[in-house]
């Protein structure tokens, strides 16, 4: 069943469930109060959709959408797991999510970035019928690194995503803001 949230809970079942698929994917976890403070920020004004799948009465997969302009943004896509996998929970959030935006007299619907190195990402966002466009940002290089070098295949993230993986929920929380910091 999907279910449309606009209520503090329904974000902190999002927070929850992004905790365990960062966990779960071994990269740090987005701060609680930055998760929060999207649907403080942007549920007024109908600027946002929290959908929820729930299964046996309990969340096993949300999606966030932040509306901008005539354009949906798939924000942020998070499961627990196995249950909401083997029910293919996210693709249908999405799904409704793209639903949504077309009765709201949306444009686009943005399923978000992909980096090329990430094919299963880019593979999942396919089958929706995306298609990569080009996004307007602007980087530049480290350490004389050329910005289209990078790779999440590269032996410090894969032991950065190896070590975070096992934590105990609890350190892993700890350590994710010092990680982010330090890479972003």
């Amino acid at each position: 069943m999907v279910q449309e949230v606009s209520t503090p809970e329904g974000y902190r079942i999002l927070a929850r469930l992004d905790r365990l698929t960062r966990r779960r994917q071994g990269v740090p976890s987005h701060p609680r109060s930055f998760v929060l403070g999207l649907g403080e920020r942007f549920e007024p004004g109908g600027r946002a959709l929290l959908l929820l799948a729930i299964r046996d009465g309990e969340p096993i997969a949300a999606e966030l959408a932040l509306r901008h302009g005539a354009t949906w943004h798939g924000i942020l896509g998070v499961d627990a797991g196995e249950p909401a996998r083997h029910s293919r929970a996210s693709a249908l959030l999405i799904w409704e999510a793209m639903r949504h935006a077309i009765r709201s007299g949306a444009s686009r619907f943005d399923l978000g970035p992909a980096h090329r190195a990430n094919l299963g990402l880019t593979a999942f966002k396919r089958r929706f019928g995306a298609t990569p466009a080009p996004a307007d940002t602007v980087t530049f290089a480290l350490s004389g690194a050329a910005p289209d070098e990078a790779n999440i295949d590269r032996p410090w993230i894969r032991v950065a995503r190896g070590t975070l993986r096992p934590l105990p929920a609890p350190l892993h929380d700890a350590v994710s803001p010092i990680l982010a910091r330090e890479v972003a």
